[in-house]
């Protein structure tokens, strides 16, 4: 009895592709059985996998059922539920993101990259500002013949 077929396409660093593919073998007899999920190491990849394939067998004309999802981002753990097996367009996955401190350097970052454009836009208003102000009192000083 075979189980779910797993299987993911992404892109090393260095550009070429990586395919994997896993099956959870069900056993249906007297030994230790097997954890219903199966598990991908992908190392330091901060690639996000292009997509991400599960398909289910069917009994009688061994057909698997299968769907696709695609863009899955880097560091999070996937549970996908195929219920009902019959239909894959009804198949759900759960994304679980753990955040790390990259998140709140990440945060740190955005946070400063605003305080220091909102420092530059303030200058620069101000600069416009005094040069309006100078402009005026020069053309203050101005004679106007339609005065007369």
């Amino acid at each position: 009895m075979v189980g779910a077929t797993v299987r993911y396409e992404s892109t090393h660093a260095d550009g070429s592709p990586a395919t994997c593919a896993s099956t959870q073998l069900s056993q249906s007899t007297n030994n230790a059985l097997q954890m219903p999920y199966a598990i991908f190491g992908l190392g330091a990849n901060p690639n996000f996998l292009d997509t991400l394939s599960v398909g289910v067998p069917r009994k009688k004309d061994y057909v698997d059922w299968s769907h696709v999802w695609r863009t899955i981002i880097p560091n999070s753990h996937l549970m996908v539920v195929p219920r009902p097996p019959d239909d894959p367009n009804q198949w759900v996955m759960h994304l679980y993101v753990t955040p790390s401190h990259l998140v709140l350097i990440t945060g740190l970052v955005i946070l400063a990259l605003c305080a220091l454009l909102s420092i530059i836009i303030a200058l620069l208003h101000l600069k416009e500002k005094y040069e309006d102000r100078k402009l005026k009192l020069q053309e203050s000083h101005k004679f106007h013949f339609s005065a007369m």
